[in-house]
């Protein structure tokens, strides 16, 4: 099993046993790339069985602060060091993670109690835009969805500073 390059050739899982994090966890004010996934397993199992490091954010049924109970898990992990007005960096850094962890990933996104995966890219955008739109390159569509992962823009307001 080899997994496709954007470009058409074809390149191996690197095989590394676990992976540590590249960057601490940001601040809250920080925003950036994040793998996450969700759905109705134990995520303490399900995280040590990967080689990857994920953190726990929720499990099912946990309270919901504003009132409720989560109906799903939710695990994540940074795999980008950008900050959200670093978009060109949060894409080629979440392109190179993609690449490396490619089958394991797929073989991670297969499981049963998997519903979804998705590579959310924290970007800003000045709050005073009336439109804004960013695109996503092919190349990074390509293996994402090799992957099995889906793709998510999150955008954030900022103001622009005064001149």
């Amino acid at each position: 099993d080899r997994h496709p390059r954007a470009d058409g050739e074809q390149r191996g899982d690197q095989g590394v046993d676990r992976v540590t994090p590249e960057a601490p966890d940001p601040p809250a004010e920080f925003m950036s790339c994040y793998l996450r996934a969700s759905g109705k397993f134990d995520p303490d199992e399900l995280t040590a069985e990967s080689r990857l490091p994920w953190h726990i954010m929720c499990r099912t049924g946990d309270a919901i602060p504003s009132g409720g109970v989560h109906e799903s898990a939710l695990i994540q992990m940074q795999i980008s060091g950008a900050d959200y007005g670093e978009m060109q960096r949060q894409f080629d850094e979440a392109e190179a993670f993609l690449y490396k962890h490619g089958r394991h990933l797929r073989d991670f996104c297969r499981k049963p109690c998997i519903d979804e995966v998705y590579v959310d890219f924290g970007l800003c955008f000045p709050e005073d835009c009336v439109a804004f739109s960013r695109t996503v390159p092919l190349k990074l569509i390509r293996i994402a969805a090799y992957c099995n992962a889906a793709i998510e823009l999150s955008f954030y307001p900022v103001r622009r500073e005064a001149k």
